[in-house]
This record gives C-alpha cells, sequence and structure tokens, in this order.
C-alpha cells in the first residue's frame, strides 16, 4: 500500500471553456500513503511558447484580463513558456508511460476541466488521445467534499503556476486519503472489539441459561441434602 503511486495534474490556461489555449502543464507522481516521508515522487513541467498555445487554443478575454491583474512574477512565470505544444505532450506521455503504472489514479482539481482540455488537446495536435483513460478520473473537490474535516497543510510556494499546484493538490489528497484510511481502520477496529463484546455477552448468557436449566432439573431433595 505504502508504494500505491498516484498522479496529480494541473495546468494554465487562457480560458475556462473547452478548447481554450494552455500555457503549461505540470504533474507529480505521488505515494499518498508513503510511511517514510517520500510523498512525491517525481515531477513534470513544461511551459508551452505563447505563439503555439494560440495556434491549438483560444483566449477568453475575461481569462486574459485575470492574468493581467496578478503579480508580476506570476504573469512572468505563465507566459514564459518556450515548448511547441507537440513536444509537450509527447514529453508527457513519455514522461507517463516511464514513471506510471497502468492503471494510475489520475487527479486534477477539476478533472472536467485540467484532464478534459489535455485529452481535446491530444486528439487535436497528436490524433491520439491523452495516455491514461476515463476510469482513472479522480476529482480533488469531491474529496474535499468527502472528507471535510481532514487537516491540511498550509499552501507554500507560488499560486498559479501548474507544477506548484499540482505539488500542493497532492499533498492535500494524500493528506485527506490518509485520514479516511485512519478512519475506516479505527471505525472497523471499533466494530471488530463490538462484536467480540457482543460475542462474550451472548456466551456469558448462554453459560447462564444452561445453569438456570440445570438447577431447576434437579430434585428438591438432592438440593436440600448439600447443605
Amino acid at each position: 500500500m505504502s508504494d500505491e503511486l498516484h498522479l496529480m495534474i494541473d495546468i494554465e490556461t487562457l480560458g475556462t471553456r473547452p478548447g481554450a489555449a494552455i500555457l503549461s502543464i505540470g504533474a507529480v507522481v505521488f505515494a499518498p500513503y508513503d510511511r517514510n516521508g517520500l510523498l512525491i515522487r517525481d515531477r513534470f513541467y513544461r511551459g508551452i511558447e505563447l505563439g503555439s498555445a494560440l495556434r491549438h487554443g483560444a483566449v477568453d478575454a475575461e481569462t486574459l484580463r485575470w492574468w493581467l491583474d496578478q503579480p508580476v512574477a506570476v504573469l512572468s512565470g505563465a507566459f514564459s513558456g518556450t515548448a511547441m505544444t507537440a513536444d509537450v505532450l509527447s514529453g508527457l506521455a513519455i514522461w507517463w508511460a516511464a514513471k506510471c503504472p497502468v492503471g494510475t489514479p489520475v487527479w486534477a482539481n477539476g478533472p472536467a476541466f485540467d484532464l478534459v482540455l489535455i485529452e481535446d488537446l491530444c486528439r487535436r495536435v497528436t490524433g491520439r488521445g491523452a495516455p491514461w483513460g476515463f476510469r482513472e478520473h479522480r476529482c480533488c473537490r469531491t474529496l474535499k467534499a468527502i472528507a471535510t474535516e481532514a487537516p491540511v497543510p498550509e499552501r507554500i510556494g507560488v499560486e498559479h503556476h501548474a507544477l506548484a499546484d499540482a505539488e500542493h493538490q497532492a499533498v492535500c489528497v494524500a493528506a485527506r486519503l490518509r485520514w479516511l484510511r485512519e478512519r475506516e481502520v479505527g471505525e472497523a477496529a471499533a466494530r471488530h472489539l463490538l462484536d467480540l463484546e457482543r460475542e462474550r455477552s451472548s456466551r456469558i448468557s448462554l453459560e447462564l441459561d444452561e445453569l438456570r436449566s440445570t438447577v431447576r432439573a434437579r430434585p428438591t431433595s438432592d438440593m436440600a441434602g448439600e447443605d
């Protein structure tokens, strides 16, 4: 269980709808149940050259205005990519094949956005789908709604950077998965103890019933002779 690997993916885009231009892709392989503190096992990050991003995706005016309102460091990081879209997608597929076993769960803050946009881009640019299948999709927001009481670490690092976001989301997912597992184990242990107690009570009740039956069956004269 400690070596079970998961994948977290995050993207930065120029829109919030299918077909939006993708500026960068960040991903981390992580082991949520690792007991030795080795949570993040590997990282992938590629920034896409703006012209290439625009050739394969659309720009939303509201999203562009949002980017222009961000701090200079965030803005420059988002728009400093130099790689071609096809090369980024090819690199992601090669990295995935080397780092992720078949069936690895693929997480995103919202799979209907991040994963769907990447899958659509793969089909349009490479003629092939993404390296993962739809059955591997996992949603951070759904997990957060289920494990609302789970303690998670505070955010560290730059926001709105695909790799930094992916790392933080992986840390939070791991914390929530461990919390759910520990609660499940605790509840299972409590149920086991309750079952043992019920079994013990039932056994004592049966022994008392047998003793009462024995006492009732013995003649009164035998019982009087014991005094």
